[in-house]
């Protein structure tokens, strides 16, 4: 009967060394996978922190640029200085003198 007990002590402790070995085992792949994942973390965060970094240089170049109005009331004071040279022109250009009172085609002269 002794050396039946004995037996299943060595068994058991035969068997509860092989459960510390997987152990360890389990807790250095563990470790393994938390270091890993650690690492996507960071670099997750490292790209999630260049992104805003880019968004918010794209925001200061979108607030920097002119709007819709702005181009629209340009154009029209570029309208309205084009439209004001040209009279200008024609009320300095001598050649251009009596062309409001033109008659048409000079018939018989």
């Amino acid at each position: 009967k002794v050396a039946e007990l004995t037996t299943a002590l060595q068994s058991k402790d035969g068997r509860l060394k092989q459960l510390s070995l997987q152990v360890e085992i389990l807790e250095e792949s563990l470790s393994s996978e938390r270091s890993r994942a650690q690492h996507a973390a960071d670099a997750h965060a490292r790209e999630l922190r260049t992104r805003e970094e880019d968004k918010a240089a794209l925001q200061r170049t979108i607030a920097s640029l002119p709007t819709l109005e702005h181009h629209r009331q340009v154009v029209r004071q570029l309208r309205v200085v084009q439209a004001v040279e040209y009279n200008m022109v024609d009320a300095l250009d001598p050649e251009l003198e009596g062309a409001d009172t033109w008659d048409g085609p000079a018939s018989g002269r």
